[in-house]
């Protein structure tokens, strides 16, 4: 159990942590096992990609570690052209506000990567919208923030008094509707309610063509995600497609059964995203897919009037997750509710009480009717109230939907994002209830948790199950906005767990001690062996420009099948070295030099070995070239323990601030336009459990030459 709370006695903000070590199971029937360490990393080609990709385990959203990882994030959609997010309230091109997310803990973005965008017209594609959402994507990386790609739309299009979320063309290459819009409202309906333009006979005429695949419209449907997903294919950084947002139910007024949400679910949505999900699945293999029912879906669980998903998206329920969205209708009828600053009674009865607890409940029941699906609150907002008279503002609404989020570890992504004002000053009221004291990763099986922003206590139970080495050392991180405790926090843990709080990401990082681990094995008859990690670091090899080959010497040295990892820095310059470095291991992560023009590599890499997260990028970018404090910059940005960069062809690793820094040199002594000839290097790395020895290799006057340092991480 983990506890935060505050210290009301001596009037100041305290946070104390508790951990009580539940269970630790050893799932296996053997009784004498040799554990081996393998981490998976893969190659993503162009595409920069330094976050771990998630997929989905049973209910969890887990990262390639196994750990399960909680999502907290907004929504970005812009609806008008150029359909690009960057308003001065919200814009995720400013590096600021991107800065201020991560301060706050979001690590997700539900990102309107709008049709009318894509392909303004039939058939042609918008490179610039393409290369402006490329940016963005690639920027929230940057930051630790991954991004759902959501195909957003309301009411379809501005014929239907909306604006263009599927693309006017498309709507043209429509029929026309028997009955003329708005029929069979007004338009003083429409200006009342916007949403009410659902209803008219237009509108889901429009829709119900879609699902019929009249005049072959699906297909430019699926070539929307056809293109998305070869787009995106290698980024680790995107968590889901998006199939569709809020779809209608179709034709109401040809077939009125379609209101029940497990007739239409079934008969219209569920055969579009079979059909969908497959063209996503022959370009991108892995991204999650996510789908959503028809909005008032999920009032119950029970019969026609639950969602008609008796499957997922073409029966895969490992690689889809159900999405929903949660608006209390009662506000949205009459959101002029407040008195004196406050709800009646009835309306925490109704938004929360029955409305929202019944949602939770039918997601719940659909997760176990699926066999244990995972789900995500892609969207509940419209919950910020002012009273006109007092201008207090009132967040009850926001806080139900965010604690019962808390209770059921559901992760969401808020709708208004209104953490901007006009200034744009920030608004803290709304910043203090949504960025929150959360278990953003967790080695092991969440039980329950809570926390409260007015008393700041926070709880959290998770049971730790033992398979093997590699997962026993894994951390569980909590995420602690900084701000909510301006004098510090106290942090306690039981015996058997060590911590530390990361300054840079604002996480506790909790793990098992070593001698628990060791215990643990050897009271189970278990054959202990703690892995060796080694991983190369190499680069700056010129060949053949500037070097016929690496030194004898050092090729005796790298031999197949003693290093797990090898990470280099670059500028290979050929086919033929990348495919040698392959038959040295198997995880092989290469990151483009100034020189690499055969073989498209990223610009930068960051990948996770043991507990030690490792910044990669060749240094030609870095000015001054080798400087340490524009280095110290990078690392801060990317929030990496180890930096490793090249280009000097000079050896050098220091330790700065408890972050190391290494460059390995060049692998071939190729000279550079800082120095005429260089010494052959490079560095192999032992990595233990919060420890790295570094060995550095380096060929002088025909003789090879080591040398030992120490890095721990504190």
């Amino acid at each position: 159990m983990i506890i935060f709370e505050s210290n009301n006695l001596i009037k100041k903000r305290n946070l104390k942590l508790f951990f009580i070590f539940y269970k630790i199971e050893m799932i296996s029937t053997t009784k004498k096992i040799i554990l081996t360490l393998f981490i998976l990393f893969h190659f993503f080609g162009t595409f920069q990609s330094s976050l771990s990709k998630i997929q989905t385990q049973g209910k969890w959203f887990v990262d390639q570690n196994g750990r399960i990882i909680l999502f907290h994030g907004f929504n970005a959609v812009s609806k008008q052209f150029p359909w690009v997010p960057d308003h001065s309230n919200l814009n995720l091109k400013n590096d600021t506000h991107l800065s201020l997310f991560k301060q706050w803990g979001f690590n997700s973005v539900r990102l309107g990567l709008m049709w009318s965008g894509l392909f303004p017209a039939k058939n042609q594609l918008n490179h610039t919208y393409v290369n402006e959402m490329v940016s963005i994507v690639k920027n929230l990386e940057k930051y630790g923030i991954y991004t759902i790609l959501d195909l957003h739309q309301d009411m379809m299009s501005t014929k239907f008094a909306s604006y263009d979320g599927f693309p006017i063309w498309f709507i043209n290459e429509l029929p026309n509707s028997k009955l003329q819009f708005p029929w069979p409202i007004t338009n003083k309906t429409i200006e009342f309610n916007i949403f009410s333009s659902y209803i008219t006979e237009a509108c889901g005429f429009a829709f119900q063509c879609l699902y019929d695949n009249i005049n072959n419209v699906q297909e430019h449907f699926f070539n929307y995600w056809r293109t998305v997903s070869q787009l995106f294919s290698n980024s680790s950084s995107i968590l889901a497609y998006e199939l569709i947002n809020e779809p209608w139910a179709g034709n109401i007024y040809q077939n009125p059964f379609l209101l029940l949400p497990g007739i239409t679910d079934k008969v219209n949505l569920l055969p579009l995203y079979d059909k969908t999900y497959e063209e996503i699945r022959k370009y991108d293999k892995k991204t999650i897919v996510f789908y959503e029912p028809v909005t008032w879906g999920l009032v119950t669980s029970k019969g026609a009037f639950g969602t008609g998903f008796d499957r997922a998206p073409s029966n895969d329920s490992s690689g889809t997750a159900l999405s929903w969205h949660f608006y209390c209708w009662l506000l949205d009828i009459d959101p002029n509710l407040l008195v004196n600053g406050s709800f009646p009674g009835f309306v925490r009865e109704v938004c929360s009480d029955w409305q929202l607890t019944s949602f939770f409940k039918s997601i719940q029941d659909e997760s176990e009717k699926l066999g244990g699906s995972a789900s995500f609150l892609t969207e509940f907002g419209t919950c910020v109230y002012q009273d006109p008279v007092s201008h207090h503002i009132n967040l009850d609404n926001c806080k139900y939907v965010l604690d019962a989020s808390d209770d059921h570890f559901q992760s969401w992504t808020y709708w208004d994002s209104n953490f901007f004002g006009p200034n744009p000053e920030i608004n803290e009221e709304i910043i203090k209830i949504f960025s929150r004291v959360y278990p953003m990763a967790t080695n092991g099986i969440p039980i329950n948790y809570s926390y409260n922003t007015t008393t700041k206590y926070f709880m959290y139970n998770y049971q730790i199950n033992i398979t093997n080495y590699r997962q026993a050392i894994l951390t569980t991180e909590i995420f602690i906005p900084k701000f909510a405790f301006p004098n510090g926090f106290e942090i306690n843990v039981t015996d058997g767990l060590k911590w530390t709080f990361n300054e840079e990401s604002s996480r506790v990082e909790i793990i098992l001690d070593s001698k628990i681990i060791q215990n643990f094995f050897q009271g189970h008859k278990m054959k202990y062996v703690k892995e060796i990690l080694l991983v190369l670091v190499i680069g700056d090899f010129h060949i053949p420009y500037r070097s016929h080959g690496l030194p004898k010497r050092f090729k005796s040295l790298l031999v197949p099948g003693r290093i797990q990892h090898i990470l280099s820095t670059g500028n290979l310059c050929n086919k033929e070295t990348y495919d040698y470095l392959k038959t040295l291991a198997n995880d092989v992560h290469v990151v483009r030099g100034d020189f690499d023009d055969v073989i498209e590599f990223p610009e930068q890499k960051i990948v996770t070995v043991g507990q030690f997260r490792i910044g990669l990028t060749h240094g030609h970018q870095i000015v001054p070239w080798g400087d340490k404090e524009s280095l110290t910059m990078l690392q801060r940005q990317l929030d990496v323990d180890v930096l490793i960069t090249g280009h000097t062809h000079q050896f050098e690793a220091f330790e700065e601030d408890n972050k190391f820094f290494i460059n390995p040199g060049s692998a071939t002594g190729a000279y550079s336009p800082l120095r005429h000839s260089s010494i052959p290097s490079f560095v192999l790395m032992d990595i233990q459990t919060s420890s790295i020895t570094i060995y550095i290799y380096k060929y002088v006057d025909n003789d090879l030459k080591v040398e030992k340092m120490e890095y721990s991480k504190k």
